[in-house]
């Protein structure tokens, strides 16, 4: 089941059973999917999708991610992994950074063709997944290799280096949600972001208004609050170690902004996880 788990160094499932999930997680895997038919809605760092099969599906562990019944006849294959598994053999410890799609939330549909290709790939991953031998790890690194470069060519990743006189309007939209989802512990102001896109503050949170009905503030605050969710199920962390690690003065700042924001105390809203729980 694809829900709140702990895996291996890889694993993979041939008959994915989502977890269908009230409150957003993050797993400790980048994930690949082949949803062969069938529909789900996910939410990926407060972006909402609806996905039909033949599609993939990437996601890297810093997505936090929830999942939403459509349909239950649905067929999705996955592939778990941890980035040390997938760099045991290489010196390049930034490999996994050139595939934007596990960052950027998007889905992509399948040609006839391609799916083939990806069906022959899961299957060869599955068949090895099975077996017991020597060199089974191995072989399922160099089979997720392959499938990387394969779904490469299906997307086009933003690029590093930033020319706001040459990027679109969807172009500057998807820099700042790669941005944010890398640096809204360090810095919350929208004027941060604008500065990182060359571009000016103002006309940042017009376009994203334009575009996704939210202001920059709004999609600041609301990362930063989704992330004090997911961190306030863990009950080893004290609430003082969440406000530190998202860079809170005191703990008494960081309660009330998360009161203002999302309308009670991270100390009531940890109390009714364990009520849902119960």
């Amino acid at each position: 089941m694809i829900g709140k788990k702990e895996y291996a160094d890889y694993l993979y499932n041939a008959d994915a059973r989502i977890s269908f999930d009230t409150e957003p997680y993050r797993t400790e895997t980048y994930t690949i999917g082949l949803l062969h038919y069938g529909k789900v809605k996910v939410t990926r760092n407060m972006i909402t999708t609806e996905i039909e099969g033949p599609a993939f599906i990437c996601m890297s562990p810093s997505v936090i991610r929830q999942w939403q019944n459509i349909d239950t006849a649905y067929l999705m294959e996955v592939v778990f992994f941890k980035k040390e598994f997938l760099l045991s053999i290489s010196n390049e410890s930034n490999f996994i950074d050139r595939f934007a799609c596990f960052e950027t939330c998007n889905h992509y549909s399948l040609t006839e063709e391609k799916l083939r290709v990806i069906k022959r790939l899961f299957g060869f991953i599955e068949f090895n997944f099975n077996r017991e031998y020597t060199h089974k790890a191995e072989m399922i690194r160099a089979l997720i290799y392959q499938l990387l470069f394969e779904i490469e060519p299906l997307y086009h990743p933003v690029p590093a280096l930033v020319n706001a006189d040459f990027l679109s309007k969807e172009s500057i939209i998807i820099k700042f949600k790669l941005l944010l989802a890398q640096k809204f512990k360090e810095n919350r102001t929208v004027y941060y972001y604008a500065g990182l896109l060359n571009i000016n503050a103002k006309y940042l949170s017009h376009i994203l208004k334009e575009k996704t009905g939210k202001t920059a503030n709004a999609w600041i605050i609301e990362m930063l609050t989704l992330e004090a969710r997911v961190m306030l199920h863990n009950r080893n962390l004290r609430i003082q170690q969440i406000a530190d690690h998202l860079n809170f003065p005191d703990q008494s700042t960081f309660g009330k902004y998360f009161k203002h924001h999302f309308g009670t105390s991270p100390l009531h809203y940890r109390k009714s996880l364990s009520l849902s729980n119960s």
